[in-house]
């Protein structure tokens, strides 16, 4: 015998100890549910402790007994259709085929992340499942010695673990044999991916060639009967034990598991004798479910889009937590390229990131994860954060990353994945990458066009993203902090910005970005419901935004006090987030209607019965959707003389342009324009023609971008 196996198990260079023994829990409950609910001890292992610090990565358990040409077709299509960060381990369970220790020895020093152990004798699946979860830091994957997966088989069966808080296990389809057969001739694991409703239909028990268990599960159940010897039968087992601590067991209808021939299929079955007689109502459980017809959605679909081509892009976009334009914008993009590209979505919050997938439009939460510090914008990015966005786009094999906002993550998590050979694409929606302060408002509210005024006191960040201080930001950090956007958005396949002006801008303090203008688009439907303003009576106007400093309230605080003091005409409505300065506009007799979402104001508006908009923005926005949405309604438009703002009303009309640092100025056009009834109906009619960008039109100057780099998978 080889003196690498001499040990009963073998690790590396590490023994691992005798047989597993069952250990009663101590849980209340007895007769069938103390049986049922008994805990399993695991192997204490030394490699555990040294490999604490990566509770992200999965590991794949393959267990061989002998099965040598199935081992080597598994393995080919594991490295092949699998991305890194992973582990693979891989168990010889006793074999008598002398090629097969040979096989796994080379893997093994060709692969880092691959490792072996070797059993004396054949102990079953149960005894090396409990191997396996022993050595894994994270989550599991028990995958069947012959077991033919296709592309994007982890990730799928991750989002399916993660789709809800209480899974136990989640078993794939299979394409040979057992209750979650795929019944259709020819279907292969692209199709299945492809034309998936993702039901993910909740089963009696895990079972097939292919199951995923969540360490959450695994601390909460326990290991697997070692004296089960069949793999029907430990699966059950353990599925059993997890309902019974209110855990599901899902199927995921989007990861079809081929079997090569001759390859052991007993993983099919639903239980053996020894399971059946510990519970008999599985099998009755199980013939509810194949009666339920849970599978036919899938059938159905494979029959239905047998002729559609395959293929989609497969795009990770990285975002910050909000509620604003920019959240509106992906939400509008990612519906309007679903057909196009499998897209995922990070948000990258101070303290914890969520991942999503768009499904028919609607963001499906993932996973979520929580960080110990909070991110810091004038830090490198932590370690562990950029780990966990390396493992996520080797997980969801994303051939691309678009960042749609760099807070949260910065110029290194950008750098980071342009060195790992991905092709980045950015988005600028305000001036953050140019300065923190993002709107560029110096310490007195002046914006300063990205150079430095000349004040004693620094400038203000927003307290939400920037916590616990930071260095010195005027005509010092802050051209640390531009110089390493510029060197990271310089490894882009372009930059978007929404305007000319924004390009112009931006181009200018960061030569050498690859910016295209991209015009956001909006599916707005017109609906005039501006009403005229009468000589006499107040004129009524609304003011929907975020109604903080940049957004103009200071402006609208001063028309106010203007009006109480001079003629008491101006009737202003408030629609968005509170802000500091809120209560004195309130005090000083503005209305103030609190927050709303996008497809209700409509009907708020209607009943303001408003005949104008206000937009005093004291920076220049880069693109400004308040003014589109206020010409949809047929609402002329007081608006700041500044940026793309200034752009398109003096290319459509729709209202009047002006000083946001002078607003008597703007006091005296609103007395004119009520004065000059026939002023209000000009602008009133260009606001209702001025054009508005259909988000489709959008989406394909984006695809074309994305095309010129990627092809589908």
């Amino acid at each position: 015998m080889p003196a690498s196996r001499r040990h009963d198990f073998r690790l590396g260079n590490m023994r691992l100890g005798g047989f597993l023994r069952r250990q009663p829990t101590r849980e209340a409950g007895s007769g069938a549910d103390a049986e049922k609910m008994r805990r399993f001890k695991m192997l204490p292992s030394a490699m555990r402790k040294a490999r604490e610090s990566a509770p992200y990565l999965t590991t794949i358990v393959v267990t061989v007994q002998d099965d040598f040409d199935g081992l080597r077709a598994t393995l080919e299509r594991v490295l092949q259709h699998t991305g890194s960060p992973h582990e693979l381990l891989i168990i010889d369970d006793g074999s008598t085929d002398a090629r097969i220790w040979p096989l796994l020895e080379s893997l093994r020093e060709q692969h880092h992340h691959i490792t072996c152990v070797g059993h004396k004798k054949p102990g079953g699946f149960a005894l090396s499942a409990n191997v396996g979860f022993d050595f894994a830091p994270g989550d599991v994957v028990l995958l069947q010695c012959g077991a033919l997966i296709g592309p994007h088989w982890l990730e799928q069966l991750a989002a399916t673990a993660y789709s809800r808080t209480d899974v136990g296990t989640v078993s794939a389809l299979s394409s040979l044999t057992g209750l979650l057969k795929i019944a259709i001739d020819g279907a292969t694991p692209e199709r299945v991916a492809q034309v998936s409703a993702r039901l993910r239909p909740v089963i009696p028990t895990a079972c097939g060639p292919c199951v995923f268990i969540p360490r959450k599960a695994l601390l909460k159940v326990g290991g697997f009967d070692g004296e089960l010897m069949a793999a029907a039968d430990a699966l059950a087992d353990f599925s059993l034990r997890g309902v019974l601590r209110e855990l599901v067991n899902l199927a995921d209808d989007a990861t079809l598991v081929g079997s090569f021939p001759g390859s052991d299929a007993s993983h099919g079955k639903v239980a053996g004798s020894a399971v059946m007689r510990r519970a008999p109502e599985l099998g009755e459980r199980w013939k509810a479910w194949t009666r339920s017809a849970a599978l036919e959605p899938i059938n159905s679909a494979l029959k239905r889009d047998w002729s559609q081509p395959p293929g989609r892009l497969r795009m990770l976009h990285v975002t910050l937590p909000s509620g604003g334009g920019v959240r509106y914008h992906l939400e509008d993009l990612a519906a309007a390229l679903e057909g196009e590209i499998e897209m995922f979505i990070l948000e990258t919050g101070v303290s914890n990131w969520v991942l999503y997938r768009v499904e028919r439009g609607m963001w499906v939460p993932l996973r979520r994860w929580q960080f110990d510090a909070a991110w810091q914008y004038f830090l490198p990015l932590a370690v562990v954060r950029k780990n966990l966005l390396t493992k996520l786009i080797a997980e969801l094999s994303a051939q691309a990353v678009h960042f749609q906002h760099l807070i949260g993550t910065g110029p290194d998590a950008l750098a980071g994945v342009a060195a790992l050979g991905v092709p980045v694409f950015a988005s600028l929606h305000d001036y953050y990458t140019l300065c923190p302060t993002i709107q560029l408002l110096d310490d007195q509210k002046q914006f300063c066009a990205g150079k430095c005024t000349e004040s004693p006191t620094d400038c203000e960040l927003r307290g939400g993203w920037f916590r616990g201080g930071g260095p010195q930001l005027k005509d010092a950090f802050v051209h640390t902090h531009r110089e390493s956007m510029r060197r990271a958005l310089a490894q882009c396949k372009t930059v978007f910005t929404p305007s000319a002006h924004t390009a112009d801008f931006i181009g200018n303090l960061m030569p050498g970005v690859p910016i295209e203008v991209v015009e956001y688009g909006r599916d707005l439907v017109r609906d005039n419901l501006a009403t005229p303003p009468e000589l006499g009576l107040p004129m009524r106007m609304v003011f929907f935004s975020d109604l903080g400093v940049a957004k103009g309230i200071e402006v609208v605080r001063t028309l106010l006090q203007l009006d109480r003091q001079r003629r008491q005409c101006l009737e202003i409505h408030l629609f968005g987030g509170r802000s500091r300065n809120l209560d004195d506009v309130i005090a000083l007799g503005g209305k103030y209607h609190g927050p709303y979402q996008r497809d209700e104001l409509a009907l708020k508006l209607r009943a303001v019965r408003p005949s104008f908009s206000l937009i005093p923005s004291i920076w220049p926005e880069t693109f400004c959707f308040t003014l589109g949405e206020s010409w949809a309604f047929g609402l002329p438009v007081f608006c700041s003389d500044t940026g793309p703002l200034h752009d398109r009303v003096t290319q459509h009309g729709g209202g009047w342009l002006l000083d946001p640092q002078d607003p008597e100025a703007w006091y005296d056009q609103m007395l004119q324009v009520m004065e000059s009834p026939g002023a209000w109906q000009a602008r009133h009619e260009e606001a209702l023609r001025a054009p508005s960008r259909p988000v489709a039109d959008m989406a394909e100057q984006v695809l074309r971008a994305y095309r010129a780099v990627l092809k589908p998978v």
